[in-house]
């Protein structure tokens, strides 16, 4: 009983110590192999395949924490060659950095014939981007995108008989995220700032600030047939209460000013599979494969709202009476693919080396239409539109190679490394346009851009790590570095009526370090 009591304990302290943190992906092993899924085996896997929950023994506990650091130089939208701005060559173009923190806290241990396992879970995005630009007038840009993720897991894995295993999994996961953007401008004279534009927002982010809480769930089964070992997991979920805001804000020297909020709801799901197969050649050479397939819709809404004028909104926003009501629609689609295999071998020294060919293919929908009426006043009988159809719609297809390997130096002390690289043919298609309705009933549209850019996106990521067993306890620390560029144009793109060359550029650089623990 008093051991037992023990166990209780150390779980409780763990729920508390796990509400400041979150696993987002593998634990160190993996990490210290560039995160081989789908190549390697791990016991980490359960987190993706809850069947694997039930191929543990007795009671073991978890941490992991991994920092990345991302220097994004440059992001940035160029028309070379044109004077559709004022300018030879138009540009805007933001860099800056991006922090992120993943931990994971928790616990698996013998349930009735099975095994449960409890994990706490954070994840946080803070990025912060400043720039300039000479295109449509603006001078000065800062992006910024903020998000916090929490939540909790159930597993549970259990034996059905023979070398087929069941696992279950529930998840509760509370999100947040806010991206926006400000824009200045200065003549010398006259100076204006612009907080959350959605008019221009196709170049960098769509401002918003949302909140929800969403489920997740999963269940899957493995076995063996013949030498081949099979996973086969199915999972979805849905938002089930979200709140989205909007703001927009024109601070102007001459004291004028605008206020608009937006406030609706955000909705959304997601399902997906996951089956892996790994065939044993002998007892040395397996040959795994893996395909995977995500689908998810979010969308957010708001309105109607109002868009306040004020003459003294630099010194407080005293709202004069409204004069339009605005409404405020926006939905995204994701789908992800990977398909591939390769083979996982062990040298009579105990080396274990693995490599694969992965294909890839990413498709993005974004949608997000906006009007607003005019209530009274000389424009009294108009509503404007703005549209953003399929925009941007980016499809990508890529080639991925994934290399790893790992040594034994003693009972106690394994190293490892692992590569990925990969090389991506992108489209990205924008529809955007203007539209009014007269008080007649007529409605016209006008497109203010409209191109299709293509080109290339290609990366890689090197990663060392190691375990050392220090009394009982398996610390993985590991560090990795990365690398992505994507480059991509348009020689006949349609900008504000204007016909030029559209290119746009973003280049990331990577540095990570981490550690897990189990004992």
């Amino acid at each position: 009983m008093k051991m037992r009591n023990r166990w209780v304990l150390l779980l409780v302290a763990s729920f508390f110590l796990a509400v400041a943190g979150q696993a987002y992906g593998f634990e160190g092993r993996m990490a210290g192999m560039a995160d081989p899924y789908g190549l390697i085996y791990d016991e980490s896997d359960f987190l993706i395949h809850p069947s694997r929950m039930a191929d543990g023994q007795g009671v073991a506990f978890y941490g992991f924490y991994k920092f990345s650091y991302t220097d994004v130089n440059p992001w940035s939208w160029r028309t070379p060659g044109s004077s559709a701005f004022g300018y030879n060559s138009d540009h805007m173009g933001v860099a800056g950095d991006q922090f992120d923190n993943d931990v994971l806290l928790g616990a698996a241990f013998p349930v009735g014939t099975g095994r449960l396992g409890l994990f706490f879970n954070y994840a946080g995005t803070r990025s912060d981007l400043d720039g300039d630009a000479t295109m449509l007038g603006w001078q000065k840009l800062n992006v910024y995108d903020n998000a916090d993720n929490f939540s909790f897991r159930a597993i549970y894995g259990v034996p059905l008989g023979g070398s087929m295993k069941l696992g279950l999994e529930a998840q509760v996961a509370y999100r947040t995220e806010a991206t926006g953007n400000l824009k200045t401008y200065s003549n010398g004279t006259y100076s204006e700032i612009l907080q959350n534009y959605l008019w221009d927002d196709f170049y960098f982010v769509r401002p918003h600030n949302y909140s929800y809480w969403d489920y997740q769930l999963k269940a899957g089964v493995q076995g063996d047939i013949g030498p081949a070992t099979y996973g086969v997991t199915v999972r979805g979920g849905s938002i089930f209460s979200g709140n989205s805001e909007a703001d927009y804000l024109t601070q102007a020297s001459n004291g004028r000013g605008d206020y608009l909020g937006v406030r609706g709801d955000v909705e959304g799901y997601n399902v997906g599979s996951d089956i892996w197969l790994r065939y044993s050649v002998n007892e040395r050479l397996a040959l795994p494969f893996l395909i995977r397939i995500d689908y998810k819709e979010q969308s957010y809404n708001g309105g109607p709202s109002r868009l306040y004028s004020d003459t003294t909104i630099g010194s407080g926003l005293s709202l004069l009476p409204s004069y339009e009501t605005d409404t405020l629609e926006s939905k995204t689609d994701l789908l992800r693919l990977e398909m591939g295999g390769g083979a996982d071998y062990t040298f009579p020294s105990g080396w274990k080396l693995a490599g694969g060919l992965y294909y890839g293919f990413i498709r993005t929908d974004g949608n997000l239409n906006s009007g607003y009426v005019f209530d009274g006043g000389p424009s009294d009988g108009y509503t404007y539109y703005m549209l953003f159809s399929n925009d941007p719609r980016s499809t990508e297809h890529q080639i991925k190679m994934k290399v790893a390997a790992e040594k034994p130096v003693n009972t106690d002390i394994t190293v490892r490394a692992g590569l990925e690289a990969f090389h991506g043919w992108v489209t990205e298609d924008y529809n955007e346009t203007y539209g009014v309705t007269l008080p007649n009933g007529n409605t016209y549209y006008d497109p203010r851009v409209a191109g299709s850019l293509t080109g290339s996106h290609w990366g890689i990521l090197g990663s060392v790590g190691m375990t050392a067993k220090i009394f009982g306890v398996a610390v993985e620390p590991f560090v990795q570095a990365g690398w992505q560029r994507l480059k991509l144009d348009d020689s006949n793109a349609v900008v504000d009526f204007q016909s030029l060359r559209l290119e746009r550029e973003r280049e990331c650089t990577m540095a990570a370090a981490g550690f897990a623990i189990k004992f």
